[in-house]
């Protein structure tokens, strides 16, 4: 019997992408002599074998978004190995024999945590890829210059302030993308890359461009946007091959005339800028498609518009534009023309004859019709108002009532030219219109709707005759008409309506008829000293037997702003009647005291919340001001706090309880007087209660926990964590200096926004989410670090970890002491 022979496979290559490998492949060494391809992406290997030298015929690796943080020198002794891959991991250093790899032709170190670049890579004179996106760099060395044969260069979103001169020396490179970091200028000789094709310096803090960049004749892409650049480059001549030009959100206020000789150009963007005019040359892109010129300040746009014949996409809004020129039709490749918020009062019937347009946007303009030509347009959208309900409106004709032609019309159409009709009655002088909304439109048709330009203002209705002389306009506040029917609100719950009862009790709603009357008939005032309003709510008990309360409100005043006519209703219930027509001039805000009185006559107990006048307390000191059946409505709103609880005995039996304020709270030395015992008493009441405060607040400073010192209001904490290593720390951080929105509107320091659960924080057990991270290791988390680097700082910690948190202390106000009204207070003796 023959034995059966083991087969060999010739294995050249081992894919084992994202499946939760923990380990370096221990089959890529078995087939090492084949081996050519090992991709490893996404998994969380932690270290690479020293033996991985062995792959003597190893092409390309590709071990990214792993958990690596050091990367062994026998790695680079690989001299077939072209490609290379170590993006995503939390390598720090590179080793220097990195030029043993002399066959390199791609090195991808992208999203890891090293500061700077060996200088040994200018020894890898076969690279032709270098990308070093998010890396926390600096600066590049100026060794790259060795790198003759480098086509593409990357170094997005690090922290480079300049590129080094020696930049030039690159000359076979075709792509270089320095945006994202802090760039002010660009080197003179970045004219030697002749052939450079795409340039990205977005993102950085450019003021000028250089003038060489018009010798990059090869340039097809050039990405400038959100700079401060104020001016392009006089000559552009020389790009011509540039397709795309992208100059977005900076501060340029002018396009060169040179801008005509981008015979190339298919997009411009040059929206968000400080553009006031276009040159006449910029109907020489014959071959432009696009064109973005929203967010600027352009007030005419040149006839010679009309020579971008190949012209799909124009967009031109939130200008200054108040016409646009009938040129523009010869566009007619157009389809999507958007001239929002400009300040357009006429469409040239000629835009009727784009056959390729599609859609148009005139939304907040100043358009009073359209064009009739406009019904030969194949529109998928005619966008007419912000708040239109569909892409298309339905159109109806009508003639002009000027030229006595034929125009389009629909219910978005005139478009507003100015407030809306609510603010148009809110700048209103002091007429009727607020009341009327149709006053306005009546004036307008009488005056031949004329309006007079008026400065837009709100003022209110001046107190003295040389405020009024200063007040270009008044603001007439009408009053709130009283809703009848309503129920009182009780401790946040709305009871029952006056014809209603419970089972406990009822609720009594009087209006009384001498002032409602008078609320309808707007009775005249009599004097302006006598301005009282009273509001009364009594707390009854029930004689017949039930067990509950009656409240009762006796007069409600429906217009707050206008004059009391004083009067008396039934019982010696006062009541006001109320005058519609009082000048505002004369209203004075009141002032209201709470006062529980004991009425040992009518055998009930009444809460009464009273208004009395400011002078009349004044001058009787806080004294008690008797009820003759009229009240006075007075100006300002003052509360009474909330009383101790009045013990009564036989010698004060027939003394009312008074509502004294509260201290520290108002100062108001108008207090309610009560009696020498009265006094006595609380004055004892007040000394056990700060004694009591004093031992609370002792008691709490001796159990507090000790912490370092830190502003008042909070606690910092220093937390140690101690993890293996390539292991997470448990928690998430959000804020920064960078971080829109912020964590916090008020600062742009750094929180803990998450603890995971299970993880090294949540089993530490110290820190906990909102914490403000003050340092980590020593390095300062609190002078304006952005999020990007806080990460950074927190990948680069080693097993041991020294935090330092701040968490804020809760704040316990001091409030008033809670309104007790016991049975002693409300039964007789």
């Amino acid at each position: 019997m023959t034995a059966c022979l083991p087969i060999f496979r010739k294995v050249e290559q081992i894919d084992r992408r994202h499946t939760n490998a923990r380990r370096f492949p221990e089959d890529a060494l078995r087939h090492r002599s084949k081996l050519k391809v090992l991709l490893l992406d996404g998994n969380h290997i932690t270290r690479i074998p020293p033996n991985v030298s062995t792959l003597t015929k190893l092409e390309r690796l590709s071990i990214g978004d792993n958990e690596l943080e050091s990367v062994p020198a026998e790695l680079f002794r690989l001299g077939h190995l072209q490609e290379l891959s170590l993006r995503g991991n939390a390598i720090s250093v590179l080793p220097s024999s990195l030029k043993g790899c002399k066959a390199l032709m791609v090195l991808d170190l992208s999203c890891n945590q090293m500061n700077t670049v060996p200088e040994s890579i200018a020894d890898l004179t076969h690279l032709t890829s270098l990308t070093l996106n998010d890396c926390t760099l600096h600066r590049l060395p100026p060794q790259i210059s060795g790198l003759k044969n480098l086509q593409v260069l990357e170094a997005r979103d690090n922290h480079i302030k300049y590129l080094p001169s020696t930049i030039s020396s690159l000359r076979q490179l075709r792509k270089l993308d320095v945006g994202c970091n802090d760039i002010t200028e660009l080197p003179a000789g970045i004219g030697s890359l002749t052939l450079l094709e795409e340039l990205w310096v977005d993102m950085n803090d450019m003021e000028a461009l250089p003038v060489e960049i018009g010798a990059l004749e090869q340039l097809k892409v050039a990405d400038f946007s959100e700079n401060h650049i104020e001016a392009l480059p006089p000559d552009l001549q020389g790009l011509t091959n540039l397709t795309d030009l992208i100059m977005s959100n900076n501060i340029v206020h002018a396009l060169p005339d040179s801008i005509g000789s981008l015979r190339s150009l298919t997009q411009l963007k040059c929206e968000h800028n400080q553009i006031m005019h276009l040159p006449d040359s910029i109907g020489e892109l014959k071959n432009v498609k696009e064109l973005f010129l929203s967010d600027n300040m352009i007030e005419h746009i040149p006839g010679t518009i009309g020579g971008l014949v190949k012209l799909n996409t124009l967009y031109i809004d939130r200008n200054h534009l108040a016409s646009v020129p009938p040129e523009l039709c010869c566009c007619k490749s157009l389809s999507i023309l958007s001239l929002r918020q400009n300040s357009l009062t006429r469409i040239p019937p000629d835009y009727g004859l784009m056959s390729s347009l599609k859609i148009i946007d005139l939304c907040n303009n100043r358009l009073e019709t359209l064009p009739y030509s406009f019904l030969q347009l194949d529109l998928r959208a005619l966008w007419l108002s912000d708040n239109q309900s569909k892409a298309l409106m339905e159109l109806q004709e009508e003639a002009d009532p000027v030229t006595k032609q034929l125009v389009l019309t629909c219910v978005l159409l005139p478009q507003p030219t100015g407030q809306s009709q609510s603010l148009e009655n809110l700048l209103n002088l002091g007429n009727s219109s607020f009341a009327d909304p149709d006053a306005s439109s009546r004036a307008s048709q009488a005056t031949g709707g004329s309006h007079e330009k008026q400065k837009p203002g709100v003022g209110f209705t001046p107190d003295t005759a040389e405020g009024e002389a200063r007040s270009g306009t008044k603001l007439h506040r009408i009053p709130t008409p009283f809703v009848k029917g309503r129920g009182v609100r009780i401790d946040g719950r709305r009871s029952p309506t006056s014809n209603q009862r419970s089972s406990t009790g009822s609720v009594e709603h009087q209006h009384g008829d001498q002032s409602a009357e008078g609320s309808r008939t707007g009775g005249s005032p009599e004097s302006t000293d006598s301005k009282a309003k009273h509001v009364a709510f009594d707390i009854k008990d029930t004689t017949d037997g039930g067990s509950g309360s009656r409240l009762s409100s006796r007069q409600t005043p429906p217009q707050p702003s206008s004059l009391a006519k004083k009067t008396s209703g039934p019982e010696g219930n006062e009541a006001a009647i109320l005058d519609n027509n009082e000048d505002e001039t004369s209203a004075i805000p009141t002032k209201v005291n709470f006062e529980a009185a004991a009425d040992d006559e009518a055998g009930e107990k009444r809460v009464s919340f009273v208004a009395s006048d400011e002078k009349k307390e004044e001058e009787k000191g806080g004294e008690e001001e008797e009820q003759t059946g009229e009240d006075t409505f007075v100006s300002k709103l003052s509360r009474k706090d909330t009383p101790k609880p009045k013990v009564y005995t036989g010698a004060d039996q027939d003394s009312k309880l008074r509502r004294r304020d509260t201290p520290r709270n108002f100062g108001t030395p108008n207090f309610g007087k009560s009696s020498p015992g009265t006094a006595m008493l609380e004055e004892a009441n007040e000394e056990e209660e700060e004694e009591e405060m004093r031992r609370i607040e002792e008691e709490a400073k001796r159990k507090a926990p000790a912490a370092a010192p830190a502003e008042p209001g909070h606690q910092d904490i220093d937390v140690t964590l101690h993890r293996k290593a390539g292991s997470s720390l448990g928690f998430s951080i959000s804020g920064g200096a960078d971080c829109t929105p912020p964590y916090r509107p008020d600062n742009d320091f750094v929180y803990i926004s998450k603890i995971n659960p299970g993880g090294l924080a949540h089993e530490d057990g110290r820190m906990q989410r909102h914490d403000q991270i003050m340092s980590v290791d020593g390095h300062d988390f609190t002078s304006g670090i952005s999020l990007k680097d806080a990460v950074s700082s927190l990948r680069a910690t080693g097993t041991t970890v020294a935090l330092v948190l701040r968490r804020e202390l809760p704040v316990v106000a001091e409030s008033a002491p809670a309104i007790q009204i016991t049975s002693a207070c409300l039964d007789h003796e």
